[in-house]
């Protein structure tokens, strides 16, 4: 199945799951922190 292997893992920083909406917020947040953080 599709879902069964994770392509991103080897690369992903973080996850988050199960928060509904927020969870788009946060990762938005998370991502502009990181890259500001590379910067």
């Amino acid at each position: 199945a599709f879902r069964s292997h994770s392509y991103f893992s080897d690369i992903a920083v973080g996850v988050i799951c199960g928060l509904g909406a927020c969870g788009y917020e946060l990762a938005v947040q998370a991502a502009h922190q990181i890259l500001a953080e590379r910067n």
